[in-house]
């Protein structure tokens, strides 16, 4: 529309004076000049525009902040998404590497207790035991406890004293043994059998025992033992 009418709505509306008009004189008999009337006009114009839009900026920046949070809102939710199935992964990938470690210690530990239960068959022919000459048979196991991946071989009559240890020199006092289940089974069963793990009287430290009976006249005389942990 024309600048002098929408001029003349934004005074009307802002209550101020409307301009002088071109070539209007002023109140002591000056001419106008006619550049400034239209810059007054102008300046009116978007006084009016400015003013009629108070609260515009404010409504502005809300739906700015809006859509700029519709719009990363699906990122953020994706990344997270992302993030927890990396993180599930990872997770799975760690207990299968863990859980094959844990199989294939077990397997090779398995293996060595069976090289040492049958070690310890073989030892218990000894000639030196059938002879009770256990000065010799001590000799003989202190020569084979490297050879069996252990670190004493003891040999224990039915009431659980301990008559050789190879980690005591022969003749030397030995105590009772303490934890004596695993040996109590071999006299009553008279097969070989694996303890749980103890704490060596002499040694003090956790072992675990690998049993074998001991035949004399056809029943369990002894029970023959070999520790399958090292002491620290």
């Amino acid at each position: 529309m024309p600048i002098e009418a929408a001029d003349a709505g934004i005074t009307g509306a802002t209550g101020a004076a409307p301009p002088l008009a071109q070539g209007a004189s002023s109140g002591n008999g000056t001419k106008a000049n006619p550049l400034r009337g239209n810059f007054t006009r102008l300046f009116s114009l978007v006084t009016g525009l400015v003013g009629n839009s108070g609260g515009r900026p404010r409504s502005i920046r809300s739906r700015l902040i809006r859509i700029v949070f519709i719009l990363i809102a699906p990122a953020v939710m994706g990344l997270a998404a992302l993030a927890v199935g990396v993180y599930q992964h990872e997770r799975e990938q760690l207990s299968q590497a863990t859980l094959s470690t844990a199989r294939a210690l077990t397997a090779a530990f398995d293996r060595d207790l069976a090289g040492i239960m049958t070690a310890a068959q073989v030892l218990a022919q000894s000639p030196f035991l059938a002879a009770d000459d256990f000065a010799s048979f001590h000799s003989e196991a202190k020569r084979l406890v490297p050879l069996v991946h252990g670190f004493a071989i003891r040999l224990v009559d039915a009431t659980g004293q301990q008559i050789v240890n190879t980690l005591r020199p022969y003749g030397e006092p030995l105590p009772a043994r303490g934890d004596r289940q695993n040996e109590i089974k071999v006299f009553e069963t008279g097969q070989p059998s694996f303890s749980d793990l103890f704490t060596g009287a002499i040694s003090k430290t956790l072992a675990v025992n690998v049993d074998v009976p001991v035949y004399r006249d056809n029943r369990v005389k002894y029970a023959l033992g070999i520790a399958c942990t090292r002491p620290n």
